[in-house]
């Protein structure tokens, strides 16, 4: 025992031996090479059955609005309003009505589908045939119809619901009457134009240019009707961002299995988005068409009767002409009836956007007031415009905050201070005109004193042509009142453009990258191995080899027995040349040599 103790004490390895690690690993090369295959398989399958997702994006510039006095009061600081208007457009963009409207514009109460070898493709725009449904009709959702092409004048139809729910796309809202049968089932040969009945459905197939005999007669369709609200939610799901930091051009970034949808829905949200900019902006001079016509309507009739009366009498009695003394009183009463005239209109018109705010401010709508009526009062204008401007923020923040949102409420009592100065400022300006109508009033009965005193022939006569040149005026000043709202509305132009339209450019899909999956599958396929290795061999407390021993004690290893699979427990007096014989001989001459 003291001369083992004296055998000098072997140095435990404190380096990691990479090449046994190696050797110890290639003995399974074969675990390799399986789980490789397999994550590639796996890899395979993903890639092939997987629905391919593509990106498609479109470019819009916000324009800055610096010609504001607010606008220009911050510039002055160095400051504008472009990021918060920036803000108020990607609320407007993602909201829902927006989105919706853009659904129903592309038609996509129907969708279309190809099964082929477990792989189900939407055909957008690409179907052989055409669902022709009446809108008038309710229709099942989400009912998996699906259709053989027999020929071109016959299809096989199949189809089992139970307990659906209906659609009316006339209104497009979802229907559920518990008290209905709502269970189906079609299994039935039918022919192309031939129209469908039953309570809950009612279409008819047609071909289109896009059949081919030869193609489609050996392929599985089927289609269903799609709920628009549910559609509307799907369609929600893409970004909007800056494409700089400070910049006011917006990239709308959409994601979707197919890249011809993504690129019609955004460039009809986008038109959507535009055109109801600029029919916001139409929406005044709309309004002041619509004032004038319904003035114009009362000044034709009164016009034509004048005219017809002064053709009359110049006819009967012979009087073409006023003498020079009428002549004086009638151009002073024609100037005077013209201004009045125009006052009455104009205090017509201030009483009619009077009851126009009053009957709109209590709704959630934006306020458009017509401004093209000739006004002067600059209080007024910019009454107005302030009152717009309120209620246009107020629209906006309602877009992503609830009427509960401080910053709402705040909007609202600035437009209730707005609403009542303006009417105050309303009544005001009546109650002036009305005291200028009646100083023109007394004015003009002092000139209808002079006109008493003119010969019969020549007051009857300017009686006549008085009512006609007051009518003939103001037809006249209505209708370039007219003409100027018409051309503004001809002039107008969304605040906003799109820079670059959504295009299908031909790209690789986002989702799945099948490179990458190959590359991942075959990196896990020796990762895994590996790892399974070293846990296994990190978690083993058994005695394995001699590194095991030396690891865990400081004395030398005199030697060792190997693993005997020999049924005998006398292996070297049965088996004097095997290796276990072997390896007890060289311990016994190892304690031989050490004994001595």
């Amino acid at each position: 025992m003291e001369n083992i103790q004296n055998i000098p004490q072997q140095q435990q390895e404190e380096s990691f031996d990479y090449k046994a690690l190696f050797f110890k690993l290639y003995r399974y090369w074969y675990f390799f090479v399986l789980t490789i295959f397999i994550a590639l398989l796996i890899a395979f399958l993903f890639n092939k059955y997987t629905k391919p997702i593509f990106e498609t994006s479109t470019t819009v510039l916000i324009k800055d609005d610096r010609s504001s006095p607010d606008a220009q009061a911050l510039i002055g600081f160095g400051f504008t309003n472009n990021m918060q208007n920036v803000e108020n457009e990607i609320g407007k963009l993602q909201s829902y009505t927006l989105v919706n409207a853009a659904v129903r514009e592309l038609d996509l109460g129907i969708s279309y589908f190809q099964e082929d070898n477990f792989i189900t493709t939407e055909l957008y725009r690409q179907a052989p045939f055409e669902v022709v449904f009446d809108s008038a009709h309710v229709q099942p959702l989400n009912v998996k119809f699906k259709l053989e092409i027999n020929s071109d004048k016959s299809f096989s139809l199949k189809a089992e619901a139970k307990g659906v729910s209906l659609y009316d796309y006339n209104n497009f809202t979802a229907i559920k009457d518990e008290n209905a049968l709502l269970d189906f089932s079609i299994d039935s040969t039918f022919r192309f134009g031939q129209f469908l009945y039953h309570d809950l459905y009612r279409f008819k197939l047609v071909l289109n240019e896009k059949y081919n005999s030869n193609v489609h007669n050996t392929r599985s369709f089927f289609f269903i009707f799609n709920d628009i609200d549910k559609l509307t939610k799907s369609f929600k799901n893409f970004e909007i961002e800056t494409i700089k930091e400070e910049s006011s051009i917006l990239k709308i970034t959409s994601k979707g299995n197919s890249v011809v949808k993504s690129v019609d829905f955004l460039n009809k949200l986008t038109e959507v988005y535009l055109r109801r900019n600029l029919e916001q902006k139409n929406r005044a001079a709309e309004n002041t068409v619509k004032f004038i016509d319904k003035q114009l309507m009362e000044i034709v009739d009164s016009l034509n009767i004048a005219e017809d009366n002064l053709q009359l009498f110049r006819t009967e009695k012979q009087v073409m002409n006023l003498d020079f003394q009428a002549e004086q009183i009638f151009s002073q009463l024609k100037d005077f009836e013209s201004e009045k005239a125009q006052l009455s209109l104009k205090a017509k018109y201030y009483k009619t956007l009077q009851t126009y705010i009053e009957d709109n401010k209590d709704l959630e709508d934006v306020l458009i007031i017509p401004t093209t009526m000739g006004i002067e009062d600059p209080l007024i204008s910019n009454l107005t415009s302030e009152l717009t401007k309120y209620y246009s923020e107020k629209e906006e923040k309602l877009l992503y905050s609830k009427p509960s949102n401080p910053v709402v409420l705040a909007i609202n009592q600035k437009i209730e201070i707005t609403e009542s100065t303006l009417l105050e400022n309303i009544n005001n300006i009546i109650s002036n005109s009305n005291i200028a109508v009646s100083e023109i009033d007394q004015r003009i009965n002092t000139l209808e004193g002079r006109i008493n005193q003119l010969p019969a022939n020549q007051r009857e006569l300017l009686q006549i042509q008085r009512k006609f040149k007051l009518s003939d005026a103001m037809y006249n000043y209505l209708q370039e009142k007219r003409s100027e709202a018409l051309i503004t509305k001809a002039s107008n132009e969304p605040d906003n453009e799109v820079i670059d339209i959504a295009r299908d450019l031909g790209g690789s899909p986002v989702f799945p990258k099948k490179s990458l999956n190959y590359m991942i599958a075959i990196v896990l396929g020796i990762i895994l191995p590996v790892v399974y290795f070293l846990g296994k061999d990190y978690f083993n407390d058994k005695v394995i080899e001699r590194k095991d021993v030396e690891n865990i004690t400081k004395y030398p290893i005199v030697g060792h027995i190997i693993h005997s699979n020999k049924d005998t427990q006398a292996v070297v007096a049965e088996s004097p040349k095997s290796s276990i014989a072997e390896s007890f001989r060289s311990v016994r001459t190892n304690l031989q040599f050490i004994a001595k």
